[in-house]
């Protein structure tokens, strides 16, 4: 694929908000991603071979030889130094004798791919120059209920006044080789239905810079009721996960590894410990402030080890805390990620408030310098044993 091709293509990801990479799928070669990605796997990254084990490039090429639109979810990727986990979203289409991979994804915790958070990822697709798809990814298809994923046309699928519309700016787009950005259309289906969307397209060139179709991908622009959906969905879920957590007598809180350590997320009983949910969010309190003195050098040093290390194996970690009115308990907290984000970790974990008659052991067990272990089950053991 020549230079000023894959510039075409790098310019169109750079519209796209979701982390987006395309490559070609017989070389690895990452022909154009956008910021989005490069916060996933890193600015240098340049070939899918340095984030897909062989494994699963393998699962991919089912892609390609049964023509399915497939989500994988929880792919284990090399970012940096550590290895992360997406979901992603995999679609092909012919380009001369090769084939172009478009792989759509994100972190697996952040669940992209469910009911309501798949209205924000992109829809993509490739028609030929004699305006036939060749590729439209799962949501494109279900948005407009078609059944087939290639062959088809814009009349099969919308109102024909839009049909032909739209078949008369492909048609300009691929004689004046011009790519057509952030234009804003108004879809009315063959069933009825109708929604905006934000639509950007792409001319795709062949060697000789003759036109040989179009790749595309739009956005849903959603309406009030979608994003409602959207929202009471994000807070069901939120207060389900909040009163298990509680119902735990746990407490889950997420850090940047900065300076400080800035609190990113607690959960919602967190204000049991005597600490308001703005100070946190307003960036007033940073987790290592609140940490014992005696402890931190202690913790940081677990944490860098780990991070170092590139270990599967996360730490339990028990240390003192300062509550709201000052005083100090003990924590085991227990670490369930180190994710890297950016330039930086986020560290996510849960902890536990552990029983006051342990504490003088805990003291005593630390003060003479041994290493973190995780042996709280004798510990609580011995708590409830004193308390009964």
């Amino acid at each position: 694929m020549k230079v000023n091709a894959q510039k075409i293509f790098q310019e169109l990801v750079s519209y796209v908000e979701f982390p987006m990479v395309i490559y070609i799928n017989q070389t690895g070669k990452i022909i154009a991603k956008n910021r989005s990605a490069e916060f996933v796997i890193g600015k240098e990254c340049r070939n899918v071979k340095e984030l897909f084990g062989n494994e699963v490039k393998l699962r991919f090429q089912r892609v390609i030889k049964e023509q399915v639109k497939q989500i994988f979810y929880n792919v284990k990727i090399k970012q940096d130094k550590q290895t992360i986990e997406v979901d992603v979203q995999i679609n092909a289409f012919a380009f001369e004798n090769q084939h172009v991979m478009v792989c759509i994804f994100e972190q697996s915790y952040k669940m992209m791919y469910d009911k309501y958070m798949s209205l924000l990822v992109p829809r993509v697709f490739y028609k030929t120059r004699d305006s036939i798809f060749r590729m439209a990814n799962r949501q494109f298809l279900q948005d407009n209920n078609i059944g087939v994923s290639s062959g088809f046309t814009n009349e099969d699928i919308t109102a024909e006044e839009i049909a032909s519309y739209m078949s008369s700016v492909e048609a300009d787009i691929l004689t004046n080789k011009k790519a057509d950005y952030n234009s804003i259309h108004k879809i009315r289906t063959k069933g009825g239905k109708e929604y905006f969307i934000t639509l950007n397209r792409i001319p795709v060139l062949g060697r000789d810079g003759e036109a040989l179709g179009i790749f595309g991908c739009y956005n849903i622009l959603l309406n009030r009721d979608e994003y409602k959906g959207l929202f009471d969905a994000t807070l069901r879920q939120k207060q389900l996960m909040s009163r298990i957590i509680s119902g735990l007598g746990s407490f889950v809180v997420s850090w940047i590894m900065q300076e400080g350590w800035p609190i990113e997320y607690v959960s919602s009983n967190f204000n049991e410990l005597g600490y308001a949910m703005h100070e946190i969010y307003d960036g007033v309190m940073h987790w290592a402030r609140i940490i014992h003195p005696m402890d931190f050098e202690r913790i940081e040093k677990e944490l860098e080890m780990c991070m170092d290390a590139q270990t599967h194996e996360l730490p339990t970690l028990m240390y003192r805390i300062r509550k709201g009115n000052g005083r100090y308990v003990w924590i085991e907290d227990k670490t369930y990620s180190l994710l890297m984000e950016g330039n930086t970790y986020l560290r996510e974990g849960m902890f536990r408030i552990l029983p006051e008659e342990c504490y003088k052991e805990l003291e005593k067990k630390f003060e003479r310098g041994v290493e973190n272990e995780s042996h709280s089950e004798t510990i609580w053991k011995t708590g409830n044993r004193r308390r009964n």
